[in-house]
């Protein structure tokens, strides 16, 4: 997806009206014509806007360029023990294990109803 895409996607997900978010950012020249504009390609002006967007938007910069969900800060209590158990083993523990659990992931996703 584009980055026009995903602000787009974020605005409905968060429903936020394109008239809201003009409204929201009309300090920065954005006008309703303005994200018309964007939608079409006929401008890209976002582009000097998107740490306003990415903030306004509650997500990275990374997020609105690429799409891509950026792992967390911070690990939870679960996942710092996970790797800590994964660290204890020599690496190649670490190869069969992560072998075993992807198999065993790939085995429940195929189980799934649709």
């Amino acid at each position: 997806m584009s980055v026009i895409d995903n602000i787009m996607t974020l605005l409905k997900n968060r429903n936020i009206s394109q008239v809201q978010f003009a409204v929201d950012f009309v300090n920065k020249g954005v006008k309703k014509q303005t994200i018309t504009d964007w939608k079409s390609g006929k401008s890209n002006s976002y582009y000097q806007m998107i740490a306003e967007i990415a903030q306004y938007l509650n997500v990275t910069t990374d997020y609105l360029l690429t799409g891509a969900e950026p792992f967390p800060k911070e690990l939870s209590t679960d996942e710092t023990e996970w790797l800590a158990l994964y660290r204890r083993l020599d690496p190649t523990e670490q190869l069969k294990y992560r072998a075993e659990l992807k198999g065993y992931i790939k085995a429940k996703e195929k189980t799934k109803p649709n």
